[in-house]
């Protein structure tokens, strides 16, 4: 990690840092850094000390590594391995296409990937201001299966919701997402929860266009949204959304005894076509719920995803934790944010690497473990955990 203020150097350090620890020459470089540096800067610092290493990562609302948590700054992670092997890919175009760029991604790692064998996982990285998340992950299922591994997080702009930036080999890129291919002998493992809850109401989605949710129970969304949330809250859409998104009733599931819903979170509003944008799409006649939760109802939620994770692993020793939070959490926690990072570290062992960052979208399946609930799908609000294990 690196807080350097150049972005040059910034980059330099970071990435010299994690390739040191590599012994030198790693297999892959996994990157995440705030959207305020120069990004062709940084990136010129990182291919300086990386070479020409395979890369990827992107932009970010706040970064997560071994050091805990931080703003303003450029993380690292490089992996090397002789039974693990990497390709990374890009798909491009996500606002002329969102399926498109996600079956271009795997195209573009399974071309690199020729010969190697034994596919486990496939983690993204996609721009989510360009587009639909969920329909990206949809284009690269329908290259690798329903139930293939994907997990994953939507990059960030530091909670501005204007634009990010994607990295990719050497190059920096927007309206793509990026990723990279797991391929070899390694066990890896999933944990996702959230901790937010239902209001207790319930209403049906009778009118969307993509992620663009227009009606609720026949009213107009925004019309609803706001009398629920009370006058004084709803002016402040659409920040405030971050704290009371909808949750998917129809996808509820239920983990060790908790409820889990798949979350939305609104991210515009549109007062005059009384529309709300969310993060990802609601089907038509599809349930929702209001849901909320308290700064402990967020940090249970990490111990959770941290349990069911570390059940994943079962006696096996975690090698590498990749963590994806939504930026909501890290809102509602406040100066208690590094608080879900620790509860992790303490759980999967306070001496694995860790990487990660605050997203605007968390991507990966609700228990790998249960057939109905192991494909993967897009979430807000919500710590996704991926880990690797000998």
């Amino acid at each position: 990690m690196s807080e350097e203020k150049d972005a040059f150097r910034a980059g330099s350090e970071a990435a010299g840092k994690a390739l040191a620890e590599a012994g030198g020459k790693a297999d892959l470089a996994v990157v995440f850094a705030t959207s305020k540096y120069d990004q062709q800067k940084l990136m010129d610092g990182l291919v300086k000390a990386l070479g020409n290493t395979p890369m990827c990562g992107g932009t970010t609302a706040g970064e997560i590594s071994n050091t805990g948590f931080s703003e303003g700054s450029v993380v690292v992670m490089a992996l090397k391995s002789g039974k693990v092997r990497f390709a990374t890919g890009l798909g491009k175009g996500i606002p002329q296409g969102e399926a498109k760029a996600g079956r271009e991604l795997v195209e573009n790692a399974m071309k690199k990937a020729k010969g190697m064998k034994g596919a486990k996982a496939l983690v993204m990285f996609n721009d989510s201001m360009a587009g639909d998340g969920l329909e990206v992950i949809k284009g690269a299922q329908s290259v690798l299966g329903e139930d293939f591994e994907i997990v994953g997080g939507a990059l960030g702009d530091d909670a501005a919701f204007k634009e990010t930036w994607q990295y990719y080999d050497g190059r920096v890129y927007q309206g793509t997402v990026t990723g990279f291919m797991v391929f070899g002998s390694i066990h890896s493992t999933t944990g996702v929860m959230s901790g937010w809850t239902s209001m207790g109401n319930r209403m049906k989605a009778t009118a969307a266009k993509g992620n663009v949710l227009l009606e609720l129970d026949g009213k107009p969304a925004l019309d609803v949204y706001a009398s629920m949330l009370g006058p004084e809250r709803a002016k402040k859409l659409p920040a405030i959304g971050l704290e009371y998104p909808f949750g998917l009733i129809d996808d509820k599931a239920v983990i060790k005894g908790k409820e889990y819903f798949q979350l939305r979170c609104p991210l515009a509003v549109d007062w005059a076509k009384k529309s709300v944008t969310l993060a990802a799409s609601v089907p038509i006649g599809k349930e929702v719920t209001l849901t909320i939760a308290s700064r402990e109802d967020v940090i249970e939620g990490a111990k959770l995803s941290a349990a069911q994770a570390k059940a994943g692993i079962g006696k096996r020793k975690p090698a590498a934790i990749f963590m994806f939070s939504c930026v909501a959490r890290k809102m509602v926690l406040g100066e208690r944010v590094g608080e879900e990072i620790s509860a992790v570290r303490r759980a999967l062992g306070p001496g694995v690497p860790i990487i990660g960052f605050y997203t605007y979208g968390e991507i990966g399946p609700i228990d790998k473990t249960v057939d109905e609930l192991k494909q993967t799908k897009w979430h807000n609000e919500t710590v996704v955990l991926w880990v690797l294990a000998e």
